[in-house]
């Protein structure tokens, strides 16, 4: 973790104080450790976890605070460095025995998914396009992902099937324009609806999804593991990529308003 090194190696550069110099020749040295002090503290990700060691940690801080007001001139006295030295160690010693009791996770990669595209970019599962023609999806997109890099097989079904599901009502109402949505949103019911109107790829996969996966998740009993959520993964990416196929890009809704818009509603010009 390089919030610890940067800690550290800022926190240890206090021994390069001397007695007799003057301020101006370690005020580096004390800046960069109250900096380091203050964001681990205040700022980092990490602050909350920071509890043993806090109380140290805020004592050197306010020590180095006291020394930055000083003016650059001033000569450092023996006093002043053994106290900094004094509150250096305590904060070492107890932040050291902390961070032994910290947890600590590894997250391994799930092939073929990287750790870094389950965490962060889970959306590249997916086709491109989704993005662009079903927004709405990608929520549980990502969601799926950050299930599967931890192993909560179920779980990743579960937002992978709604991933699926958004999808699947978009482009319900695409190829079956004017024909009223199906008063029961399960997939099932939805692939009966489309059977006139869809492509035959695209009942077979969603068929083959229902009848192998999305039914026996819907029991409270069942459990997926990783490598069912990630065949699911890719039998759902197969779906989607299809019905995307057929479907229109989502129309921007930010766009500005005209100007003859703007004199209408009284915020534009005359």
């Amino acid at each position: 973790m390089t919030w610890v090194i940067d800690v550290v190696q800022a926190v240890d550069a206090l021994q390069n104080i001397q007695a007799g110099k003057p301020y101006s020749e370690s005020w580096g040295y004390i800046y960069f450790a109250h900096s380091n002090l203050d964001a681990l503290l205040s700022q980092s990700l990490y602050s909350n976890s920071i509890v043993s060691s806090r109380s140290s940690a805020e004592k050197l801080r306010s020590k180095l605070a006291e020394s930055l007001a000083r003016q650059r001139g001033d000569v450092v006295n023996d006093a002043e460095v053994w106290l900094i030295e004094h509150l250096r160690r305590d904060f070492k010693t107890i932040l050291n025995a902390e961070l032994a009791t910290l947890p600590t996770f590894f997250v391994s990669s799930k092939p073929p998914y990287s750790t870094e595209a389950l965490l962060s970019g889970g959306e590249a599962m997916m086709p491109l396009e989704l993005q662009a023609k079903v927004p709405e999806a990608v929520f549980d997109v990502k969601e799926a992902a950050r299930c599967m890099a931890f192993e909560l097989g179920t779980a990743g079904a579960f937002h992978l099937f709604r991933a699926l599901e958004a999808v699947v009502r978009r482009y319900y109402s695409e190829v079956a324009k004017g024909q009223a949505e199906p008063k029961q949103r399960n997939l099932g019911v939805y692939i009966r609806a489309l059977t006139p109107y869809a492509n035959r790829k695209v009942i077979s996969v969603l068929t083959q999804l229902k009848d192998l996966y999305r039914n026996p998740i819907a029991h409270p009993e069942a459990a997926i593991t990783l490598e069912e959520s990630i065949t699911i993964a890719g039998l759902v990416r197969s779906a989607i990529a299809a019905m995307l196929n057929e479907l229109p890009t989502v129309p921007q809704t930010t766009t500005l308003p005209s100007v003859q818009k703007l004199a209408e509603m009284n915020l534009g010009p005359p």
